[in-house]
């Protein structure tokens, strides 16, 4: 139970992360478009 609860949690962050580096690196690029 404790192993599947932690490979959750682990996925959970992983996509928490993974989606906030992609907003980032969209948010960047966007900038950089719009002040070129």
């Amino acid at each position: 139970l404790w192993a599947f609860a932690a490979t959750g949690l682990a996925r959970v962050w992983a996509v928490l992360g993974g989606g906030a580096v992609l907003m980032t690196a969209a948010a960047w690029g966007l900038q950089r478009v719009l002040l070129a």
